[in-house]
């Protein structure tokens, strides 16, 4: 539980706006701001300049954690203070990321392809987890990485390597937001394709479907999949497709349409108080 949202409307600023002043994409304050993402703290710090709050408003949930930073003068004390595993519960419900270091997953493919990822402490730690229990390489990996839905077939893992310090291209809403891209072993280089989001054209939501299904909740992988190759297009099996990376703007459209509510003056309400995100981040 956080005010961003709060006191970013009453200062009467867009998204946008607030994503700019912030320094980081437009996708991720609306998940932040509807429960669904995670910031680093060093982000939260300047969330609440954005809104010009404190963060004990901005985090009423944290405000005796602050309270006793406040009184203390080192920097590491003060990092203590707030990571404190005591504080975990209070700082993930907060919308804060419970560990201050930075996770990359660099994932080598046996296609020769590297895909790198931007993941919360949460979802290293489940990612780690479950590849390290895992019985075999069947199945899929899937998981939340920096404002897209990750599907990872296991088989297709040469070696993942986690680090706290890589070089990455962050995601950008206004590139990539309806695009999603597949890596596949037909295929020498990743191949991006404009997608429908789910439930704009019809009521069907074909990516989460897909997402379920990869993630054992229901329903079956499909036998054959749909890749662009301009001008053709080309049908390849599944079992060739080694990662799909899917935004959150295409499995979750409306997480936009509140800015744009906003800009028109219309009623800003939560667009996606029911729905829930594929995956933890």
């Amino acid at each position: 539980m956080n005010r961003f949202k709060t006191f970013r409307k009453a200062s009467r600023m867009d998204m946008q706006t607030a994503a700019n002043r912030a320094g980081v994409d437009v996708m991720q304050i609306a998940l932040f701001e509807n429960g669904m993402g995670w910031m680093p703290v060093d982000v939260a710090y300047r969330l609440s300049e954005v809104v010009e709050q404190s963060m004990s408003d901005l985090f009423p949930l944290l405000k005796d954690v602050f309270a006793a930073m406040d009184k203390v003068d080192e920097e590491e004390a003060k990092q203590e203070l707030m990571f404190a595993p005591a504080n975990l519960p209070v700082l993930v419900e907060s919308g804060i990321d419970p560990d201050p270091k930075a996770w990359f997953a660099v994932v080598s493919l046996k296609s020769g392809n590297e895909r790198r990822y931007f993941l919360t402490s949460m979802e290293y730690e489940r990612i780690r987890h479950e590849m390290l229990h895992s019985e075999d390489a069947e199945g899929y990996l899937t998981f939340h990485a920096d404002c897209q839905n990750i599907i990872l077939r296991k088989s297709a893992i040469h070696k993942v390597r986690f680090s706290n310090n890589a070089s990455y291209a962050w995601f950008a809403s206004h590139e990539s937001d309806f695009f999603i891209t597949t890596v596949s072993d037909a295929y020498p280089r990743p191949v991006k394709m404009l997608a429908t989001p789910d439930g704009r054209e019809t009521d069907d939501r074909p990516f989460a479907e897909l997402f379920h299904a990869a993630r054992g909740e229901g329903g079956k992988m499909p036998p054959f999949f749909s890749m662009s190759d301009d001008p053709d297009e080309v049908v390849i099996s599944f079992d060739q497709i080694e990662v799909i990376e899917i935004p959150c703007g295409v499995m979750m459209p409306d997480l936009y349409d509140e800015a744009e509510e906003f800009a028109e003056g219309r009623s800003t309400g939560d667009t996606l108080r029911s729905m829930e995100m594929m995956g933890r981040a």
